[in-house]
């Protein structure tokens, strides 16, 4: 059972996961505001968790020489749309089964947002940090394998923290964030709570130039 669960994390995120070296020496300004609110309350804060996906992705670019992106309320629209509509469809996927909003080109027109490229990273987390790693337990009550130690609720910022983490450990979502043609960016996530281990996340990112 405990290999079951750890094969499972690893098939439903999808995604290897790197640690995060620290920030201080680029010039990223971290964001303010309820950063360590549970992930699962609601309603959801979209503005504050698009601005911690934006931060930890501005210090990958800037630690490569990069010019940080910007956001705008359209392309956060895009990303809402997204995330909420996998949630809604319980579908992890980029095209939603939605008309009018089906695929990225769709939801930039739909959120008003003028682009010349454009590009999507997504993933599928859970309520709990339970990042890939074995653990024993259940009615929302788990415990790391490893140490014994009770499993927290994801934040706003550790989730957004882990999220461009893994996407940096993938080839293909770490060239959307390294993108050099690319100059902003909004996040979001959809909330399931009816998904597995006691709730699941579903996070879009999206990109343009």
């Amino acid at each position: 059972m405990k290999l079951l669960r750890t094969l499972l994390m690893g098939a439903l995120l999808g995604l290897g996961l790197a640690t995060v070296a620290t920030a201080q020496s680029c010039p990223a300004q971290r964001p303010s505001g309820n950063v360590n609110r549970a992930i699962s309350a609601t309603p959801v804060d979209q503005a504050l968790f698009s601005a911690l996906v934006l931060y930890h992705t501005n210090v990958e670019r800037c630690r490569r020489g990069m010019r940080p992106l910007q956001t705008t309320p359209g392309i956060l629209r895009a990303a809402i749309v997204l995330a909420e509509g996998m949630a809604e469809d319980r579908n992890y996927s980029h095209v939603l089964n939605q008309p009018g909003v089906r695929n990225l080109a769709d939801r930039m027109h739909f959120a008003g947002e003028p682009f010349q490229r454009g590009g999507e990273n997504i993933a599928l987390n859970f309520f709990y940090a339970l990042n890939g790693r074995s653990f024993t337990g259940g009615g929302c009550n788990f415990r790391y394998q490893s140490n014994g130690q009770p499993v927290p609720a994801h934040s706003y910022a550790s989730l957004a923290e882990e999220l461009v983490s893994s996407w940096m450990a993938s080839a293909g979502h770490r060239a959307n964030i390294l993108n050099r043609r690319y100059n902003r960016m909004g996040a979001a996530i959809g909330l399931d709570p009816r998904g597995q281990l006691c709730g699941q996340v579903y996070a879009a990112q999206t990109f343009a130039g």
